[in-house]
């Protein structure tokens, strides 16, 4: 019997000490941003007052529709089984635009 309350309590002291085995939370092991509020600062945007260029939106709108115009007579070559090479870059491009002003202009 005194084995066993010296063994129990030789564990309960050992666990005691080390931690119980288990991670220990160090601040010092957090990521950076989650710090001060888990908010990192962000860029301007057009919400915050800059307002968009109009001649750099312009320029995005004309080859946006520059793009667009091209795009029946592809999906034509598509239809017939042809695949043109740029049709995927170029409805990427398409994508990229189209979404670039749809955030300078309605953020």
């Amino acid at each position: 019997m005194k084995a066993l309350l010296r063994t129990g309590v030789a564990a309960l002291v050992f666990l005691c000490t080390t931690g119980s085995g288990l991670p220990q939370f160090s601040p010092a092991a957090m990521p950076p941003g989650a710090r001060g509020g888990g908010v990192l600062p962000q860029g301007n945007t057009a919400a915050e007052g800059n307002k968009p260029n109009p001649a750099e939106l312009a320029q995005e709108a004309d080859e946006l529709a520059e793009l667009a115009s091209q795009m029946p007579a592809k999906i034509g070559d598509v239809n017939q089984g042809i695949l043109p090479k740029d049709i995927g870059a170029k409805l990427k491009r398409i994508e990229k635009i189209a979404k670039h002003l749809r955030s300078e202009i309605a953020p």
